[in-house]
């Protein structure tokens, strides 16, 4: 209390004391009986209100996924996913605002030609069109941006250690990754950014074996997914099951009465969810909806830089590989 007034807040349903910060009723709200955390009704978003809010009153906000937004419970985030992948949705509609990308996010064009940028490898995808598999040779723009990036100077340095990875294997992508990516970037000439190839393929299956004498080859497979673009950060599918990932939206399908749950109770309690959708073949999207299966392979050959190579680091040693 100052000057005779008590500072108070409202929130909607209830005040708070800006002196104590403290409510001075308990939530309307009963809570979640399956969660204790939601049952102290005096709290605010189970005590955690760096991370979360809650216009619903019924549950945290969960800002978990990139470009869907934040969402409440189960439905909303998938519903929200769909939106974000959808053909006229508020993210189509940002991207075909932007002059210098020639409106390749026109999905009404269906004329294709070979992407030569990440961001026309992105418009591909999100309006389905050309071939659905698409391979990049040396020669291809896509494909030296690869080479040269600084996730596949982990990969070069695992040949030269290790030797030849004739199995392929898998390069996963987390948030490390995403912000080591952020340099791939950064033309370091201009220093302008545009969007890194790396962070549209995420997670990717390489093999490098022996081409010659004084070349080495590098295969990159790579599948674009709705279940990829919606993946929950930190959580990858079993190798076994990694076309077909346990989704939010496969979960509240077989279970309708938890589709109104909290999000963030249900990827608590079901660590086996990595992805809010499912992965669908373009014939299966639907009207207007895009992110149908998209597959692309990069192929390459390079100079062998035994001698020394360690010496080097990204990305000094690049302009030496020669690729082809």
């Amino acid at each position: 209390m100052k000057d005779g007034y008590i500072k108070l807040l409202y929130l909607r349903s209830r005040y708070l004391s800006l002196e104590t910060g403290r409510f001075l009723t308990k939530d309307t709200w009963q809570g979640n009986y399956n969660k204790s955390a939601s049952q102290n009704r005096w709290a605010y978003v189970e005590s955690n209100p760096i991370n979360f809010t809650d216009p619903s009153g019924h549950s945290p906000l969960w800002c978990g996924v990139p470009i869907i937004g934040c969402v409440d419970t189960a439905k909303n985030a998938v519903m929200a996913a769909k939106a974000a992948y959808s053909q006229v949705g508020p993210v189509m509609l940002a991207l075909s605002q932007k002059n210098p990308w020639n409106n390749r996010f026109n999905c009404i064009d269906r004329r294709w030609s070979k992407p030569e940028r990440a961001i026309d490898l992105l418009a591909d995808y999100f309006c389905e069109r050309g071939p659905d598999w698409v391979t990049f040779n040396g020669n291809d723009t896509l494909s030296r941006e690869l080479a040269g990036s600084v996730l596949l100077d982990e990969v070069r340095k695992e040949f030269y250690i290790n030797g030849e990875i004739i199995t392929p294997k898998e390069r996963k992508f987390n948030v490390p990754e995403f912000v080591l990516a952020l340099l791939d970037g950064i033309d370091l000439t201009s220093g302008e950014f545009s969007l890194p190839l790396t962070h549209i393929l995420g997670s990717f299956d390489y093999r490098v074996v022996k081409s010659s004498s004084d070349r080495i080859e590098f295969q990159i497979d790579n599948r674009t997914d709705l279940a990829s673009g919606t993946r929950i950060p930190l959580r990858f599918p079993p190798d076994n099951s990694r076309d077909n990932p346990v989704t939010v939206e496969q979960i509240i399908q077989e279970h309708p009465e938890m589709e109104n749950m909290g999000i963030l109770e249900i990827l608590s309690n079901h660590p086996e969810i990595v992805s809010i959708l499912e992965p669908r073949t373009r014939g299966e999207t639907g009207f207007l909806m895009g992110g149908g299966n998209m597959n692309q392979t990069f192929r390459w050959t390079e100079k062998r830089l035994d001698c020394g190579f360690e010496k080097f680091p990204w990305p000094v040693y690049l302009p030496l590989i020669d690729i082809r």
